[in-house]
């Protein structure tokens, strides 16, 4: 073995989908192949931040530092909005939404206690009582407690939260698409405590919900089956994992969502390298970077672990171009990183 293929040997595997890449002996046996890449429109540039900002300027600005994230600036910003909220005509309804979204940044942030104070807050606003009309911002409400319930590691009340919130949305309007995004997170819940028997029912009851639909869902079908692909991995069958994702992608496919193709390229080829299958691998990761240059979008950093997970797999199957893969994986890494560190 060369000294440039024993060093990328010793090199951890890159953990860019690790909800799936458990240690298990099996082989996958199911080998398709990626569709071909379409290109797409080029990338728009981020709007600056400006020093004086409106209500709405505050939202754009707190959701953008939340999507990079920048949960202290995302938490303040939201706090600043909900500030210039007071005295406006801005509905109930939305300035309700602004305090859930604080209390998500400040979750995400891991100020827990200052979160729990902005839901209390959140709930005040609804004390009118449980009127039809405010169904929806209770079921908000008991989502953002479990998520902080999840977060400090409170299962039991994480589940008991998400149990009413599917109550009170079943007792509503059916909202299938909502609906299904309760069953996902009271899922997460119960794969989390360890309870895979009673995640997979709910996930089940979820697809076939949205099977019973007339219009189609392809984003939460797809989100639902990439979750049962996770649970079924960490149960040891592999396997039955790529066939999930496998299903997932041929509905991104039907449905031409091309950001949801690269993604579950990536994961398939990661999870093909994690069981020996390279060639297979080596397929899905080309067809996921080629996807992603194409999308639009900041996407440098996760080309970059791709272009390493690719050098990996190139390595194993002894193939010359690995070395210019991981030259260009870490050209990308720099790059990336240049362009994220703020001039002084």
């Amino acid at each position: 073995m060369t000294t440039f293929a024993a060093a990328m040997e010793r090199r951890h595997r890159t953990q860019i989908f690790e909800k799936i890449l458990l240690e298990d002996a099996e082989r996958l046996r199911t080998l398709p192949k990626p569709a071909p890449v379409k290109s797409t429109v080029t990338a728009s540039s981020p709007s600056p931040q400006r020093r004086d900002q409106s209500l709405a300027e505050c939202r754009q600005q707190a959701a953008r530092a939340a999507r990079h994230g920048d949960f202290e600036t995302a938490a303040e910003l939201f706090e600043r909005a909900i500030r210039l909220s007071q005295g406006s005509e801005m509905p109930m309804a939305s300035i309700f939404e602004l305090h859930l979204c604080q209390a998500d940044a400040l979750r995400r942030g891991q100020r827990f206690e200052l979160a729990l104070d902005v839901l209390n807050r959140a709930a005040m606003l609804l004390q009118s009582g449980m009127r039809a009309s405010l169904i929806p911002q209770h079921i908000d409400l008991l989502r953002a407690r479990a998520a902080l319930a999840g977060s400090l590691g409170d299962m039991a009340s994480a589940e008991a939260n998400l149990v009413e919130a599917i109550n009170l949305c079943e007792q509503d309007e059916m909202d299938a698409p909502r609906l299904c995004r309760l069953y996902r997170e009271l899922a997460k819940v119960y794969s989390a405590s360890g309870h895979y028997g009673d995640a997979i029912q709910v996930i089940l009851e979820g697809i076939g919900l949205l099977e019973g639909e007339s219009g189609p869902q392809p984003g939460e079908k797809m989100a639902l089956l990439q979750m049962l692909a996770c649970i079924t991995h960490r149960q040891g069958s592999c396997n039955a994992a790529a066939n999930h994702l496998l299903e997932a992608y041929r509905i991104a496919e039907e449905a031409d969502r091309q950001d949801d193709m690269a993604h579950l390229e990536a994961i398939l080829g990661t999870l093909y390298a994690q069981h020996g299958e390279d060639d297979a691998a080596r397929e899905w990761l080309v067809a996921a970077i080629q996807r992603l240059e194409a999308c639009p979008g900041e996407r440098e950093w996760m080309i970059a672990l791709l272009h390493a997970s690719l050098a990996q797999v190139e390595t194993r199957l002894g193939l010359e171009q690995a070395s210019n893969t991981f030259t260009r994986a870490v050209e990308l890494q720099l790059q990336y990183l240049s362009s994220a560190t703020p001039s002084n």
